[in-house]
């Protein structure tokens, strides 16, 4: 936002006066009906290589999206106050994409074309898919509102009014329920998609910001009140643990990942310069690293032995994930840099030069040498097909725990000293692939062994339902 020192001071108290007067706003399932248009572009079809490696970047000084696959374009298209939250349905035939204004764009990546858009409120927060991507669920606060649109048509199906501010939604594991806080008032929300039911619980404080870890069973939350960071157990529906903070921890962006028998995560606290890192399910603060300046970004992918932050300058900011030593680039000398992403398999990193006359810029994220640059107006967020979807967290994670446990006789396609991890997931149900893991001398003779030859490797609960994950995806991707 850009600084308005012309003003007088009479002029800068009425606008904070209207700031703060509570706005009503008529809008209902009527008007998001009436709302709906559809695209008359005839599109250009493009083919892709590979879903997996779809990615979309956000230039908001055009007000449009790209969608790239590598170093390739294969389209741009117009998306009004477009802000970020993508969206893929599961077998990415189609993405959605949230304005703030209250717009959901459908993208119909097998035509080339947007192919329509509706209204759903005034103003929106973001987005989450249930029930395998055939509802949108966009949570609103003008009028303050869920509202649960139908994705092939965005035709609305139910409007719910809520009583308070939300902060965001997210999808459960099942896919049939979706999650949400409110900014104003200590509850947590339940979206059943069978029936559109909504249930509340009550808390102990407003959470502002959160994310499900990979799981989704633990919601990790901030109360800017409170200055506190908390973990609810939503099993338990109970706080497991919570522990001071000091800044805003910007917890929508968090990088995750493993390293020697421990899960770990790392937020940037806005306006701080410095990045926290806490252990996942012993919850415990582990480090604080400064960065340099104010960031708001962190990322990470398996195939990195960094975490990927920036400071508020021209310096991309890498932290080793095994040392916590932090080294400083510059790509591009003397331009804003802002917001990695990585492409599925890790080997590219897309990051922002987040200026009017900007840049998105590309690295290969093991040499870290450059392998384009494309200009860009304020480009923001890249959301990858995998990187982007919550249910390829754990698969990442548990990629890292066999890398780590596993891969001395296992190979994931090949017949190595062991049987492939592929040829596992095809003959074996997922109750004799965890029966294994937690005994292999008990469970050799039922799998059809004479006598076992697997050890019996100590895992942690966590390590066994991600590399469980890891294992059932290898099939999808031959």
């Amino acid at each position: 936002m850009p600084g308005f020192p012309r003003l007088t001071p009479p002029q800068r108290a009425s606008i904070i006066r209207y700031i703060r007067t509570p706005g009503r706003v008529a809008w209902g399932k009527a008007d998001v009906q009436k709302s709906l248009v559809l695209s008359r572009e005839k599109g250009q079809p493009f083919v892709l290589s590979d879903i997996r490696a779809l990615t979309a970047v956000v230039e908001r000084g055009k007000q449009r999206v790209w969608l790239m696959e590598g170093t390739k374009i294969h389209a741009r298209f117009p998306v009004q106050h477009v802000h970020g939250g993508i969206k893929f349905q599961a077998e990415g035939k189609s993405l959605f994409v949230p304005s703030r204004d209250g717009w959901v764009t459908r993208y119909d990546v097998q035509k080339g074309r947007w192919d329509r858009r509706v209204r759903a409120c005034v103003y929106l927060r973001n987005i989450a898919l249930v029930r395998g991507g055939e509802y949108v669920v966009a949570a609103c606060w003008l009028p303050r509102a869920l509202v649960i649109l139908r994705a092939e048509t965005l035709e609305p199906v139910r409007f719910l009014p809520l009583d308070g501010m939300i902060s965001a939604i997210y999808t459960s594991n099942t896919q049939q329920q979706a999650i949400f806080t409110m900014q104003d008032r200590p509850e947590i929300g339940f979206l059943e998609a069978k029936d559109w039911s909504v249930r509340k619980a009550a808390l102990r404080v407003a959470l502002s910001d959160f994310f499900l870890d990979p799981s989704r069973r633990y919601l990790v939350g901030s109360s800017p009140q409170a200055k506190r960071l908390f973990v609810y157990d939503l099993h338990s529906q109970g706080f497991v643990f919570d522990a001071p903070i000091s800044g805003m921890p910007h917890l929508f962006s968090v990088a995750f990942w493993y390293e020697e028998g421990r899960f770990y995560f790392a937020t940037p606290h806005m306006g701080t310069g410095r990045i926290s890192v806490w252990e996942m399910y012993r919850w415990r603060f582990v480090k604080d690293i400064a960065i340099g300046g104010p960031g708001a970004f962190v990322r990470t992918h398996p195939m990195t032995p960094y975490l990927w932050a920036d400071n508020g300058s021209d310096q991309l900011v890498l932290i080793e994930k095994k040392t916590w030593k932090v080294k400083k680039l510059r790509p591009v000398a003397g331009r804003r840099l802002m917001h990695t992403e990585f492409s599925a398999d890790g080997v590219l990193a897309y990051l922002s030069v987040f200026e009017k006359d900007g840049a998105l810029l590309m690295m290969d994220a093991i040499t870290l040498q450059q392998r384009g640059i494309w200009p860009a107006s304020w480009p923001v967020g890249k959301y990858n097909f995998v990187n982007k979807q919550q249910r390829y967290a754990p698969v990442q994670l548990g990629y890292e725990v066999f890398m780590a446990r596993c891969w001395g006789c296992h190979h994931t396609t090949q017949t190595a000293f062991a049987p492939s991890f592929l040829s596992i997931a095809e003959k074996r149900h997922p109750a004799w692939i965890r029966a294994q893991l937690l005994d292999p001398k008990l469970t050799a003779k039922h799998l059809g062994y004479k006598r076992s030859v697997m050890p019996k490797i100590p895992l942690r609960s966590e390590e066994i339902d991600v590399l469980i994950q890891f294992i059932l995806d290898l099939p999808k991707n031959k």
